[in-house]
């Protein structure tokens, strides 16, 4: 199907040809021998039917957001399509019903515009803010590139700002999910890891987990919004908020990977997490945790205090068991349940309040929505009561393949025990936004990339091992040892150093990990 309108480019007006297909829209300049231009479907954010105030005629307005010639970025483009024939507004909905059903991926003769009502009743996001993540932009982040990019989408959402740790993951214990179509957090890797949790504490958790999941990086560590972009090949470094946002308002769900993490205490009661990144023990838990006090610096701070602990360096006494994988070995994968494009559309003709001169004006329903729990003072919640607040282990959520804790070493795991600097354990590419931990992952491999450096590596080692993050390559220093494994025990011998859960402190005692293949779903392109 194709239809005529007038489209101003470069201060040009062209008379054009819209087509649109399953995978672009072109635009066909009437009588001339080239096209305008072309626009894949999937780079499409938005697309609005608008009203001239003045003329009182309706048109039709695209966001469309390609890369840049370079593909280091995505650039905005705005294209504004004054229809040229009688019917005006059928004209500029056939389009729009069109654009809707490609984006959609309903079939080539869907035209019920009554399904759209339907969608638009689903497309509700609650947005979960860490107004004082890394170096505590996430508001003003949220309201001024976040909430323009939804409303160009038409997603209507409703936020939170955390108050404390553990907010999040106590509010989505209780929250009605059914109104939402997804949830986001505009923070670090920290506040995913409550969301999981909250949802995994569920009576209903699992449909609960199959809600899928948006991250926009504000954190100090990105990993995941880093992960997703690279497994996407989409730019990054130069404006990480629009990746990560269009990812969302993109909406195809991925399985991804998550780890169980089962603790036992000294009084022989037991926890249990569900991580989305990372476990650690030794070098990097310390220099996460102990840089806390530099938090302003964002990721920055990393740096600096590796070099501290570089200087007073110290190993740790524990038991390390694991399941090693096996070549070519790959999880279990849980059903996914696909779903369509998150496209919150209108029914009635928008009026824009300064119609041509408008650009990021369009209202989507933002609500910032109050929270029964009490908000934490600064000072309420210290480093190490993370365990605290967690219910007993096997309340809700998956149970474990493996034997307890308590239990005896299969007899096909691997055991080493002895002086260790660090045991650091990961699901994906990367664990910060330029620290690519481990090259060969994928998101839903099945596999944890399980890192060892003993107790007799040298300095130089180390130190080589620190900056050889962004290129992956501290794989191949001498004291590395990455092992792919599908569950692992760690027994720390005593109670110094830190251990970390996703970059969240919980008492130094054993834990065993194992994978939970495809098991929940992020948004991606």
């Amino acid at each position: 199907m194709d239809e005529l309108f007038h489209y101003e480019a470069k201060k040009t007006k062209h008379l054009v040809r819209v087509e649109v297909t399953d995978e672009k829209i072109t635009f066909l300049a009437v009588n001339a021998a080239a096209w305008v231009f072309e626009a894949d479907i999937k780079d499409i954010v938005g697309c609005h039917l608008m009203k001239n105030v003045s003329l009182n005629d309706p048109y039709l307005r695209i966001f469309y957001y390609p890369f840049d010639d370079r593909r280091t970025r995505r650039r905005q483009i705005i294209v504004d399509l004054k229809p040229a024939g009688d019917k005006a507004y059928d004209d500029c909905l056939k389009i729009k019903l069109m654009i809707l059903r490609a984006s959609c991926g309903f079939p080539r003769d869907w035209s019920d515009y009554d399904t759209l009502k339907t969608i638009e009743n689903l497309q509700k996001l609650i947005i979960l803010i860490n107004p004082k993540s890394g170096k505590g932009n996430a508001r003003k982040t949220f309201t001024s590139k976040v909430v323009p990019l939804l409303s160009e989408a038409n997603i209507g959402c409703d936020a939170v700002f955390t108050t404390g740790p553990n907010h999040a993951r106590r509010l989505l214990k209780t929250m009605d999910l059914t109104v939402y179509r997804g949830i986001v957090v505009i923070s670090g890797d920290g506040l995913l890891f409550e969301v999981i949790n909250g949802l995994l504490e569920r009576e209903d958790w699992e449909t609960a987990i199959q809600v899928p999941l948006g991250i926009i990086p504000q954190g100090s560590g990105n990993g995941i919004a880093r992960t997703l972009a690279d497994a996407q090949n989409e730019p990054y470094h130069l404006d990480p908020v629009l990746t990560s946002t269009l990812n969302i308002i993109r909406a195809r769900p991925k399985a991804v990977d998550l780890m169980r993490v089962l603790q036992r205490f000294p009084d022989e009661s037991e926890k249990t997490y569900y991580a989305v990144l990372s476990v650690g023990y030794g070098l990097l838990a310390d220099i996460d945790i102990e840089s806390e006090r530099l938090r302003s610096l964002g990721e920055s701070r990393f740096t600096i205090w590796a070099v501290l602990r570089l200087i007073g360096l110290k190993t740790y006494r524990m038991k390390v068991s694991y399941l090693q994988a096996e070549p070519g070995d790959k999880g279990e994968t849980q059903p996914q349940r696909l779903s369509p494009r998150l496209f919150r559309s209108t029914t009635e003709v928008e009026k824009p309040r300064n119609d041509e001169l408008m650009r990021r004006t369009i209202s989507a329903d933002t609500n910032i929505i109050s929270d029964p729990l009490e908000p934490f003072a600064d000072n309420q919640i210290e480093y190490g009561d993370l365990a605290e607040d967690f219910v007993a282990a096997d309340t809700f959520g998956p149970s474990s393949k493996y034997s307890p804790l308590t239990g005896e070493i299969p007899s096909d795991w691997v055991t080493i025990e002895g002086d260790f600097v660090l045991v650091y354990a990961v699901l994906q590419r990367f664990i910060g936004t330029d620290n690519m931990f481990a090259p060969k992952s994928k998101m839903d491999d099945g596999l944890i990339y399980l890192l060892l450096i003993r107790g007799d590596a040298s300095r130089g080692q180390l130190f080589q091992f620190l900056t050889s993050f962004e290129s992956g390559t501290h794989v191949d220093v001498p004291c590395c040892e990455m092992i792919p494994v599908k569950a692992f025990r760690l027994e720390p011998q005593t109670s110094e150093g830190n251990l970390t859960i996703d970059g969240e402190k919980v008492p130094t005692a054993p834990v065993q990990v194992e994978i939970l293949p495809s098991f929940y779903r992020v948004f991606m392109r």
